[in-house]
């Protein structure tokens, strides 16, 4: 497991919109799963919300937007995973 601190610049195209030229700073955790000195999976966790608002853009506008483009694409509504749903029944 490991903390880290990014800094940087919104200076390209990315899943938040087009680039602003903005500073970034957040931090984020990573957990690896090592064998052998190979990492063979990670799991990061960032904050993505502090991100988008660094960016000067509203989080429930991008989330929306999101969630619209997923319904004209047909995919189906996210189900809730998690220990709690993967009990019930």
């Amino acid at each position: 497991s490991h903390h880290l601190t990014e800094v940087g610049h919104y200076t390209g195209y990315g899943s938040f919109g087009p680039p602003n030229g903005r500073r970034l700073a957040y931090r984020a955790i990573a957990n690896c799963f090592v064998r052998e000195n190979v990492i063979l999976e990670e799991w990061l966790l960032s904050d993505d919300v502090l991100v988008i608002r660094q960016l000067g853009r509203d989080p429930n506008d991008i989330a929306r937007a999101r969630a619209l483009a997923d319904r004209r694409d047909g995919a189906a509504p996210a189900q809730p995973v998690g220990p709690l749903q993967r009990g019930l029944g």
